[in-house]
């Protein structure tokens, strides 16, 4: 009964944890190098290390988001045109299929 009980508990957990414990991991990966690098380095090398660090994860996440939306509903570009109006009154919502014209 306990035993259970222990599964139970850890799945519910695993449910709600189960998105972070990754993303914690490699947040720690990612300072951990930044910092072993930054202790050993001048200013200046860790300055540029960590800048381009940070476009280069920048610049994965972009491309993991951009895959997953294609995978998923393959409209990463859709909504890209209401990103620029001509005028202050010229945007208009997006109509959703689910929705009928009045």
């Amino acid at each position: 009964m306990a035993r259970e009980q222990r599964d139970l508990k850890i799945i519910r957990m695993h449910k709600v944890l189960g998105l972070f414990i990754p993303l914690i991991v490699t947040n720690c990966a990612i300072l951990g190098r930044a910092e072993s690098f930054a202790f050993r380095q001048p200013v200046h090398p860790s300055l540029l290390d960590g800048l381009m660090i940070g476009l280069g994860f920048t610049l994965s996440l972009v491309m993991l988001g951009a895959v997953r939306e294609i995978w998923g509903r393959a409209r990463c570009l859709q909504m890209l045109n209401y990103c620029w109006v001509k005028a202050p009154g010229d945007w208009r919502p997006p109509s959703s299929p689910n929705t009928r014209a009045s």
